[in-house]
């Protein structure tokens, strides 16, 4: 490298901005530019930074990187272990974090609280003065023309940790209360979010999840369900396995299934065993205590009861929803087994969400292990993490069922969409009396080679 020629970009921004570097021996139609995080690295960046006010923030000592060295430890040993910590996370995740780290930085020596991250935190004289100092960068970072807020702001609030424990320093301050408090002011208001909303491109708003298929559902199953004893273990990995093949099948919102760690209790839409009704080959209508003394086989049919707020005019109203799981297919049929087992060896109480057990100790399943699950799932496929969640169940028992050309309004009874919503044509379903997406499994489905096509 030669030097910096340029820069593009707003330091009131600096994640975005990018540095022409010309090389040595090469002319200049062969310059390049780098982000700022690597432009960062370089000992050519005092130079330029010094010719450019706006950039002055950049320019420190002989020594670019600030690193620190641990108690009792050599400069060798610490950049071991920093090496070491770094496989933690991936390379882009780091690479991340460092573009936000830049924001503290830029605030440290933009408001004079010294050139260097060690130098703040020494000359800090306890940690309520560190405290203080954090919440007023989480106050900057609000303030034009950075402007961040909700998700973003957690990102820096979270990358300069990581960064912090990456080169040594004491983070314990960081878990104060009150940094917390600041960072849920930093939420968008409404009036900040409808005018967000209302300003996004036509294309950004579109779903950008991708559905689930039954190929997935399956080495899910071979995976995750186990064999042999009925420890905490198995369990949970089955209750993930269920809760994933009924949101597939009936089009289940992740809500109705696990815990979001929603508060309110009339937010709380989770299914509750007791709202379950058991039917008999006989036609009867049995309840979980009731069904329980009979042979698993006699079950051939099992209804949910499923309720969602809804807004409209401003006004919430809560529907319901009535889901069935029928033995129409041999893998409704297996699901219906496998459900009845798993309550069984769960322990699950009437009064318990569907996928609570006990066995000895109560745990419900909760969002964050079924959106870890399914993207370590879709991994295996070669897919990309981030383009899958909880909501990929629902996504893909709508899209999965487009190949069958069931009407769309057979997907609004059975999806719990209203008639007149614009739900676009890949939003349907076989229907509520005549089974799920799995009673057409001898059909012909969506696979993992179409799923590759939609990236």
């Amino acid at each position: 490298m030669e030097r910096i020629t340029c820069h593009v970009g707003s330091s009131d921004k600096p994640q975005d901005m990018e540095f022409g570097i010309r090389w040595k021996g090469y002319p200049p139609s062969e310059d390049s530019y780098i982000p700022l995080h690597e432009a960062n690295q370089l000992s050519a960046m005092n130079v330029y930074a010094a010719q450019h006010h706006e950039l002055r923030w950049l320019v420190t000592g002989d020594e670019r990187k600030e690193t620190r060295v641990w108690a009792g430890m050599s400069q060798k040993e610490a950049n071991k272990l920093t090496t070491f910590l770094r496989r933690s996370k991936c390379g882009d995740t780091w690479k991340k974090h460092e573009n936000q780290w830049l924001y503290w930085i830029q605030y440290l020596r933009q408001s004079n609280k010294m050139s260097k991250v060690g130098e703040f935190l020494e000359a800090c004289m306890n940690d309520d003065e560190r405290v203080v100092a954090y919440m007023l960068f989480v106050l900057w970072l609000t303030e034009t023309p950075r402007s961040l807020r909700g998700e973003a702001v957690f990102k820096a609030i979270r990358a300069v940790k990581a960064m912090m424990v990456l080169n040594g320093f004491n983070t314990k301050w960081m878990d104060d209360e009150r940094i917390e408090e600041t960072r849920k002011a930093a939420k968008p208001t409404n009036e900040e979010f409808r005018i967000s909303e209302r300003d996004k491109p036509v294309d950004s708003l579109r779903e950008d999840f991708l559905p689930l298929t039954l190929d997935m559902l399956e080495r899910l199953r071979v995976e995750s369900w186990g064999e042999g004893k009925w420890d905490l273990k198995r369990l949970d990995s089955a209750a993930l396995v269920l809760a994933v093949f009924l949101g597939f099948d009936s089009g289940f919102r992740v809500g109705h299934l696990a815990n979001t760690g929603v508060k309110d209790v009339n937010s709380d839409h989770r299914i509750l065993l007791l709202d379950v009704v058991f039917v008999m080959r006989d036609g009867k209508k049995l309840n979980w205590s009731e069904a329980l003394k009979l042979p698993v086989s006699d079950v051939w049919r099992i209804v949910f009861k499923a309720i969602t707020s809804k807004v409209s005019n401003k006004v919430t109203k809560k529907t319901t929803e009535v889901k069935t799981l029928t033995r129409s297919s041999v893998l409704e049929g297996r699901l219906i087994e496998d459900l009845l087992e798993w309550w069984v060896k769960a322990k699950t109480k009437l009064t318990d969400p569907v996928f609570t057990r006990y066995a000895p100790k109560r745990r419900e399943l909760i969002r964050k292990d079924m959106a870890y699950r399914i993207k370590d799932l879709v991994e295996s496929f070669n897919l990309p993490r981030n383009r899958f969640g909880p909501k990929s169940m629902r996504i893909g028992f709508a899209t999965g069922s487009d190949h069958l050309n069931i009407s769309e309004s057979q997907v609004k009874i059975r999806g719990g969409w209203s008639k007149n919503s614009n739900v676009q044509k890949k939003h349907y379903t076989k229907g509520k009396e005549t089974g799920g997406l799995l009673a057409w499994s001898n059909a012909s489905s969506l696979s993992v080679d179409e799923v590759k096509g939609m990236l």
